[in-house]
């Protein structure tokens, strides 16, 4: 078994100095599920990442209520 750190391209969680050196008390929730998302894509278990997909660029289709039949 190996004691080396893992090397991800993943950036760590900063710290806040205002509190002690264990666990912090109020982990960001969304922080850690981008996290967590990053890591089942990097061990191959999902496509993509979402927040790592751009933004569509088509715009929408202009309604037309002449061409609807309802």
């Amino acid at each position: 078994m190996t004691t080396d750190p893992i090397d991800t391209d993943v950036p760590g969680q900063p710290r806040d100095r205002g509190e002690h050196g264990g666990a912090s008390l109020h982990p960001n929730d969304d922080e850690l599920e981008l996290r967590t998302e990053r890591e089942r894509v990097e061990a191959g278990l999902q496509p993509y990442a979402s927040q790592d997909v751009p933004p569509a660029t088509d715009a929408p289709a202009p309604y037309d209520p002449k061409a609807d039949g309802v």
